[in-house]
């Protein structure tokens, strides 16, 4: 009786694993109806993009975006590497050197887990400091308590391009890793000299910081001379004008260190879902392009731009395809 009551039992096993099996294929087959995108901070340009192309996703299809508050570029390729999320918006000059393992990601080595979706619009470096403070210059940084980003972020690594150029390392200065909104506060309260951001403008965390108290945006020492030396360093970078009156005291034009952002993908997110996304975002496109200054430069000709070595994701190839923009 028990031999018999024993073979049951593992007959039973067997069938449940099987079932479990067949359970898990399924599943695993079955089309992918949502993802998760890292951003920026809340404050950051990237975040409320990300919140209008999610709202698009599920006010046009029955698929679902979740986005995600992070620190910016650095994160969102170490989320993406780490594949806890399968998209993320990232600054084209840190996905070039993350993808070609130069740079910072030199002892990491080359990533090739990525693909590329669409472009957005330009980012600036924009270096806050008081009025009246006595650094004129991104010279002038040596000793000095700044914040140009949270450990690993974007922001970071492109200010540490700036402080290479005049000799310096992030040894060389006080520097506190803080989140957007932190940076505000610790210029607010006297704990920082500069605050750095790369980002669209206008950003909202330097319109809250100079709505008290006037500002300015740190350029070159000679931006005659060291914009076009500089850019020989780094031909990834451009520049673009900051407009006077952006922020409280800054009354003239200011010439922004620039770069692109853009959509980054897992190369396996179904080619189905990046396609689909792409179509509610072009569909909600008037939307998008409403929430901020610079999300007008999201248009369908601008989002095939951008993509340096970095291939295409198949559903973005083909979305681009089928709209006549790519061949």
């Amino acid at each position: 009786m028990k031999k018999y009551l024993l073979i049951a039992m593992m007959i039973c096993l067997v069938s449940s694993l099987v079932f479990a099996t067949g359970a898990a294929e399924q599943t695993s087959s079955a089309p992918e109806k949502g993802a998760l995108m890292g951003t920026s901070g809340m404050t950051g340009s990237w975040y409320p993009v990300g919140a209008s192309v999610s709202n698009q996703v599920r006010k046009y299809s029955d698929y679902t975006l979740t986005i995600q508050a992070t620190g910016g570029s650095g994160e969102n390729i170490r989320l993406m590497k780490q594949r806890e999320t399968q998209l993320g918006m990232i600054n084209t000059v840190i996905i070039d050197d993350a993808y070609n393992g130069k740079g910072n990601f030199e002892k990491e080595g080359a990533w090739h887990d990525v693909s590329f979706v669409c472009n957005l619009f330009p980012t600036g470096m924009q270096a806050v400091v008081w009025k009246d403070s006595d650094i004129k210059t991104f010279a002038d940084l040596k000793g000095k308590k700044i914040s140009p980003g949270s450990a690993g972020s974007g922001d970071l690594l492109q200010y540490e391009a700036i402080l290479k150029f005049y000799g310096m390392e992030i040894k060389d200065v006080d520097w506190r890793p803080l989140t957007h909104t932190e940076r505000v506060t610790g210029m607010q309260d006297k704990q920082l000299d500069m605050a750095g951001y790369a980002t669209a403008w206008p950003a909202g965390s330097i319109i809250e910081m100079s709505s008290a108290r006037p500002i300015r945006i740190l350029g070159f020492k000679d931006p005659a001379k060291d914009i076009p030396e500089f850019l020989k360093l780094y031909p990834a970078y451009g520049t673009e004008n900051l407009p006077a009156g952006t922020y409280n005291g800054v009354d003239e034009p200011v010439q922004l260190i620039t770069t692109g952002s853009i959509f980054a993908a897992l190369p396996d997110l179904s080619p189905d879902y990046v396609y689909n996304m792409l179509d509610c975002m072009i569909k909600g496109i008037d939307e998008v392009q409403a929430v901020h200054g610079m999300t007008k430069y999201i248009t369908p000709e601008n989002m095939v731009k951008m993509r340096g070595v970095i291939p295409w994701h198949p559903g973005a190839e083909k979305f681009f395809k089928d709209k006549g923009l790519i061949k």
